[in-house]
């Protein structure tokens, strides 16, 4: 076949890699990372437009800097010796196979036999980030499925039959949609089953579905979310019929007519914020799709969720809010989950980073998963010396089998000198030996824990907020105050303690919203608060309309139960912005108001009057040199501010420290 490019030039075409319904995929001869797509017999009406605009306004390519094509976008039309659309050029996407391959563990053993549990979290994540930076380009994929994503063994995701995508066409003001006419009904959420997809203008929302679809099939071992048991009466309904009824199997509160199937892992092992995504996602998407989580907070949740990995010692990783690795049998001593370590030699996960406008950050290696302790029937100690003992350790290891303890100390050593002689004392065989047991003092709880922590926070804490109340002290008292009313020095207290309150309690903060991330989840905490509130709250209003049949019983259940959707709608409403980053700053602001309050009070009462005469002394001594009153107030807020940034450093550092947010 004779082909031509945009600039007339010929172009051969090589031999076949694929075959579809509608085009093939060549090669192309004298270009190894390019590829042509022809259609057969003839592509679609008004092609050459949708392609034209395509090539004209790439979206942007998260994984550019480590030359890799997230999207296989056209780069140019070909066309045939009539000057007719015949196809496109587009990259080649080498040592990749279908995402199908990836879900099922025994196709991926042997097709990708590296990918344990982080290469899959790291593919969600990646396909993720592809599917956002194409809607922040205003295409949305519509049929987004398992044979369109292909992965490689970075756990690196290319999209793939990218000119069956919406695309949609911004020409002097005026909009063209070509749309998306095909899609698998396994991916096509529950408002498109059963429409003429033709004419149908796809949403992000659409995509949205798909993708969770494509993540639960990575983390689940491929199984579909609503694949489940019937318990119902009759014939089971087929998947599609069971997606529109909104059945899905892991509804704990609501249970139905289905249930998860026997082989199939439950969502517990998943972390509880990627477990709450996918409820939000078929659950509550199935009645609004709009509380479906977009891209970018499967990209945001699935990044947090890889970073809290934990490795078994038998090499297997699971998620960091399980106590036990639920891959192994139930061990008979306890072992801790260790982390997992620093690079090892297994081959990099490229991180895809660009949707939040940074360079790609490419993640260290992960280390290779080692090997199970294959102990003896006959040799208590497994852990085996490298190389082979000499002669000269392996009769010492025999005499001292043979005589063991002090029998051993009177022999002679191997190299020819005698041991020390071991002294041994004897009782008395008329009076035996009276033993007097000598208690000895332990050291307390506040020496061992209260005093350590106190010196800590005074160091570190009052330290780093008097540096940092130094600063706006300094700002107010440039600014011109006088120092000779009382308020003013309470305000330097208030602005010192609320910057280092702040300051210390950013990392605590950060921590209990992790911590909160990992071992409750915050839908859970949400439906908990809404709960707790909700039934304090109807509690109240049956109190104050006691004439009503049963009023407080009834409050309570009617707040409790409005609470939870409440808390509900609360957590869905923060997942956009990130919780862990809602929770570290809501504790920041908590720690702030506390520490500007505790330095008024003390600003206020005679510490601060103490604390005023030195100052105030010294600001008198200053006018007397004759020095200007903006040195003058500078000094002396500086003073006040650090102050009151040492008092509230000091104070929010030892609560974080006794609460265990602080080592």
């Amino acid at each position: 076949m004779k082909l031509y490019d945009s600039q007339q030039k010929p172009l051969r075409l090589g031999s076949i890699i694929g075959q579809g319904g509608e085009a093939c995929v060549y090669q192309v001869e004298g270009r190894s990372d390019t590829l042509a797509k022809i259609f057969q017999p003839a592509p679609r009406s008004n092609y050459e437009a949708k392609l034209g605009w395509m090539i004209g306004h790439p979206p942007e390519n998260p994984t550019r800097s480590l030359s890799h094509p997230s999207l296989a976008w056209p780069s140019e039309m070909l066309y045939d010796p009539h000057q007719r659309l015949a196809g496109y050029l587009m990259p080649f996407i080498r040592q990749a196979v279908p995402a199908l391959e990836v879900f099922n563990p025994r196709r991926r053993a042997a097709v990708l036999p590296e990918f344990d549990l982080r290469y899959l979290y790291r593919v969600a994540r990646n396909l993720s980030a592809a599917v956002a930076a194409l809607h922040r380009s205003g295409y949305v994929v519509g049929d987004l499925n398992e044979s369109n994503v292909l992965v490689n063994p970075s756990a690196l995701v290319t999209l793939i039959d990218t000119d069956s995508f919406q695309v949609q066409e911004r020409q002097n003001g005026r909009f063209t949609i070509h749309y998306c006419p095909v899609g698998k009904l396994e991916y096509t959420p529950a408002e498109l089953i059963g429409k003429p997809l033709k004419g149908v203008t796809r949403l992000p929302e659409h995509d949205s579905y798909a993708l969770a679809v494509l993540v639960f099939q990575l983390l689940m071992g491929g199984s579909h979310p609503f694949r489940a048991q019937w318990l119902g009466s009759g014939e089971p309904p087929p998947l599609e019929k069971r997606v529109q009824m909104g059945l899905f199997p892991y509804m704990v509160s609501r249970p139905g007519p289905v249930r998860p199937p026997n082989n199939a892992p439950t969502l517990n092992r998943l972390p509880p914020l990627i477990a709450g995504l996918f409820k939000a996602c078929f659950i509550d998407g199935h009645h609004d799709p709009v509380c479906r989580p977009s891209s970018l907070d499967w990209r945001n949740a699935l990044t947090e969720a890889e970073k809290d990995l934990l490795q078994c010692p038998y090499g297997h990783y699971f998620s960091g809010h399980l106590r036990t690795c639920p891959f192994c049998p139930p061990p008979r001593s306890k072992a801790k989950p260790v982390r997992r370590s620093k690079p090892g030699s297994a081959r990099p996960l490229p991180l895809t980073n660009r949707a939040e406008k940074q360079p790609p950050a490419v993640s260290s290696p992960p280390q290779a998963a080692p090997a199970p302790l294959q102990t003896s029937s006959k040799v208590s100690n497994p852990v085996q010396p490298a190389g082979n003992p000499s002669p000269t350790v392996l009769l010492s290891q025999l005499l001292r089998w043979a005589f063991p303890s002090g029998a051993l100390s009177r022999l002679p050593t191997l190299s020819g000198t005698a041991a020390p002689p071991v002294s041994i004392s004897r009782p008395v065989p008329s009076r035996p030996a009276r033993t007097v047991a000598v208690p000895v003092r332990q050291p307390g709880w506040v020496n061992t824990w209260l005093r350590p922590r106190l010196s800590k926070s005074f160091l570190v804490g009052a330290s780093t907020g008097a540096l940092l109340g130094v600063l706006p002290g300094a700002v107010l008292g440039l600014s011109g105050w006088s120092f000779n009313w009382v308020s003013t020095w309470v305000l330097l207290w208030v602005v010192g303690g609320v910057s280092a309150a702040a300051w210390r309690g950013w990392l605590p903060g950060n921590r209990l919203a992790k911590m909160v991330t990992r071992y409750i989840g915050w839908e859970r905490l949400w439906r908990i608060a809404g709960t707790g509130i909700g039934a304090l709250l109807g509690t109240l209003l049956g109190m104050i309309f006691w004439w009503a049949i049963f009023p407080i019983f009834l409050g309570m259940f009617a707040g409790a139960r409005l609470g939870v959707q409440v808390g509900r709608k609360i957590w869905l409403v923060g997942i956009p912005y990130g919780w862990e980053r809602i929770g570290a700053l809501t504790s920041v602001l908590t720690m702030a108001a506390l520490g500007g309050l505790l330095v008024y009070f003390l600003s206020a009462s005679r510490v601060g009057a103490f604390a005023y005469q030195p100052v105030m002394e010294l600001g008198n001594w200053l006018a007397a040199q004759e020095a200007h009153p903006l040195f003058m107030g500078t000094i002396t807020g500086a003073l006040g501010g650090a102050l009151g940034g040492a008092v509230a450093g000091f104070a929010s550092d030892l609560a974080a420290r006794l609460a265990g947010l602080l080592d």
